[in-house]
């Protein structure tokens, strides 16, 4: 068992360390590119929550304010690509002021830190941090 969580863990290291890698390396050579990383990051990091979540009975905590507004930013992507958003820009503005506004400060009020070893810090940080980001 011991030896299974070790494995886990340098799993989620490695992971981890080449996210950032590739982050960096992403947002500073192509940073009009970063939304479809986003996108395709938070719905495989969602669908890892929801598991996690439904194993424990607590579905319910994917309708917390961080997520919402994760949701609504995918929903206005795809608005947007799709050309249907009457208001895109003053949905893009509440949108923008929802993840730099307190998505950015429960960062540090709540002491999210990347831990590279552990696959729930990484997508708590992913949640709130990552929107910042994409709407950049």
């Amino acid at each position: 068992m011991e030896k299974r969580n070790v494995l886990k863990d340098e799993f989620n290291f490695f992971f981890g360390v080449s996210n950032v890698m590739f982050l960096s390396w992403l947002v500073g050579a192509f940073p009009f590119a970063y939304w479809i990383y986003h996108s395709i990051s938070i719905i495989l990091l969602l669908k890892i929550r929801l598991l996690d979540f439904s194993s424990k009975k607590q579905q319910f905590w994917l309708l917390d304010y961080c997520y919402v507004v994760n949701y609504m930013v995918l929903l206005f992507y795809l608005l947007s690509l799709a050309g249907v958003c009457p208001w895109q820009k003053v949905v893009f503005r509440i949108l923008f002021t929802s993840c730099v506004g307190p998505l950015a400060l429960s960062v540090a009020a709540f002491r999210n830190s990347l831990v590279f070893h552990s696959s729930k810090n990484l997508v708590i940080l992913a949640v709130h941090f990552s929107p910042n980001l994409a709407l950049w």
